[in-house]
């Protein structure tokens, strides 16, 4: 997910004002990305640039064309709900999986679910080990990440808290729900892919995840981010076609995109 300055948000013992802050901050974002705009911060300047997007919303397309219609579904860093809530919705037959490890970005998230009965929020990261893990928390929640920031990040962002939080592989939790079959997984873990990949080396070996869309950070963002390079060869290598790209996420700064998907399908 491309990283949007906030301002810094100040601790206070009244907090109710800071919640009413942090909604105020959220509703602007909202509106400002639903216009195609963004605040960028950088070098301390602050200013207001188009954000433009390419094949943004085209996924729910791909899953219909090259798979059908998925039973069941994974969203890993699910944040606060918005795609969980778009596969489900588009989807009401399948069982949709949200994976968020920030405990209280996921006491948002599964509020926001329950009223979607097809949605089940899981309280947990993604990668290569089950266990737990540190998750650094940030100014900007939306790049929360299992890897510290990248010094060209604090731009946009910084590190504020980190907390530990439970981690499975994919391996392990769907022989402890009985998945034998995932057909579509959907993962934004900001920079973690690869590992979450590893995690799943079972599940890909076998082909049983039909369909897998990865975030990839093609600006440097985290400290041992995923690379697009390892990213593609790894799905080559395991048996799986690349379809397409979605989602290109240009800031309107450099002709390139800072952060994008790619679309793999079992061969």
């Amino acid at each position: 997910m491309l990283p949007v300055w906030y301002p810094s948000r100040r601790m206070s013992p009244r907090g109710g004002f800071s919640r009413v802050i942090r909604s105020a901050k959220d509703a602007v974002h909202g509106l400002l990305s639903r216009a195609g705009y963004y605040i960028d911060g950088r070098d301390g300047h602050y200013s207001l640039r188009r954000r433009i997007v390419l094949g943004a919303g085209h996924y729910l397309d791909v899953i219909r064309f090259a798979i059908g219609t998925p039973r069941v579904a994974l969203v890993l860093g699910a944040y606060e709900g918005n795609g969980v809530r778009e596969i489900a919705n588009a989807f009401p037959r399948a069982r949709v999986y949200g994976f968020e490890p920030d405990p209280d970005t996921y006491v948002r998230f599964a509020a926001k679910m329950a009223a979607i009965p097809n949605a089940i929020p899981v309280q947990a990261a993604v990668g290569e080990l089950d266990g737990t893990a540190t998750l650094h928390r940030n100014r900007s929640a939306d790049t929360n990440s299992l890897l510290p920031l990248d010094a060209q990040m604090t731009i946009t962002s910084s590190a504020e808290t980190a907390v530990e939080v439970p981690i499975d592989t994919l391996d392990t939790f769907c022989k402890r729900e009985n998945i034998d079959v995932i057909d579509y997984v959907h993962a934004d873990l900001q920079g973690y892919e690869m590992n979450m990949l590893r995690g799943a080396i079972g599940l890909l070996t076998d082909k049983r995840i039909r369909m897998i869309l990865v975030e990839v950070c093609l600006d440097p963002m985290y400290v041992g981010q995923s690379r697009f390079e390892d990213l593609y060869a790894f799905m080559i290598e395991h048996g799986y076609r690349f379809v397409c790209t979605q989602g290109m996420f240009f800031d309107g700064v450099k002709p390139y995109p800072r952060s994008g998907n790619l679309i793999f399908v079992a061969a």
